[in-house]
């Protein structure tokens, strides 16, 4: 191969040369350098996403760290279970739809609404949760001809899990 080289001219061993070289550069660019800075930016790109979740993700544990210590605040009632429901449900304007209401247990009521407006009986609910701390352990909904309008049987729990 040298022999063949050699035997070139002067001109054509130039162009060869450079040809090489410019062949080598192209192939670095294109094999090495362009990939790594394609990846670069990606990276780069990736960690900023990640700094915005780790910031989100301080803010929600901050939020949930008040939302804890404001619940475990909460004045909690003494009253029996069967009073509490009966009481909330009329000040949320569900009394109407109260049709029963039955102890199970020592900290549990069954409670039958009919023709409950369900985003009331939802809000409802969380009114109970929030401020008592009574939870919902089962739901049965069947929806009426009325759009929004459930029957509902519950069975609520004082001092659940939820």
């Amino acid at each position: 191969m040298r022999e063949w080289f050699e035997n070139l001219q002067p001109r054509e061993r130039l162009i060869l040369v450079v040809g090489v070289v410019v062949s080598v550069l192209v192939l670095l660019y294109a094999g090495v350098w362009y990939p790594l800075q394609r990846d670069l930016q990606r990276l780069e790109r990736s960690v900023a996403e990640q700094n915005q979740n780790v910031t989100w993700l301080r803010t929600a544990a901050q939020e949930v760290r008040q939302l804890r210590s404001s619940t475990t605040r909460r004045q909690v009632s003494s009253a029996p279970l069967l009073t509490l429901v009966e009481q909330s449900a009329r000040q949320a304007g569900l009394g109407a739809t109260l049709s029963r209401v039955e102890p199970q247990g020592n900290s549990q009521a069954r409670v039958w609404l009919e023709a409950a407006p369900f985003d009331a009986m939802v809000v409802w609910l969380g009114q109970l949760r929030a401020s008592q701390g009574i939870t919902v352990e089962s739901v049965v909904l069947d929806p009426q001809k009325d759009r929004g309008v459930v029957n509902a049987r519950l069975v609520l729990e004082r001092g659940g899990a939820g």
